[in-house]
């Protein structure tokens, strides 16, 4: 099926093991055991008939919130994407 915007993207974690209690045997869990904490990404936006440049972004600052970041800068490369590819409608009586 084609799509007039792909976004292709990658992310690098840390893992920091979790310290759990023992689950109950009677009863269904999901052990948990390490948790992802987002370090670094890179994506890219593929439009119809052309592609942006590739963002990269590594954490520098331990209190960088990754996922914020990533979500901000797709958004704005999103936007620039599809501001240059939607045309106005001429509209004729």
């Amino acid at each position: 099926m084609r799509m007039p915007i792909v976004v292709y993207a990658d992310f690098e974690s840390f893992t920091k093991p979790i310290h759990t209690c023992q689950p109950d045997p009677d009863k269904s869990f999901t052990k948990k055991y390490q948790k992802h904490q987002p370090s670094e990404f890179c994506f890219y936006v593929k439009c119809i008939g052309k592609s942006s440049e590739p963002i990269f972004f590594t954490k520098t600052k331990k209190a960088e919130n990754v996922a914020d970041i990533f979500v901000d800068a797709l958004e704005k490369e999103i936007n620039q994407v599809w501001s240059s590819e939607v045309k106005e409608m001429v509209l004729t009586e």
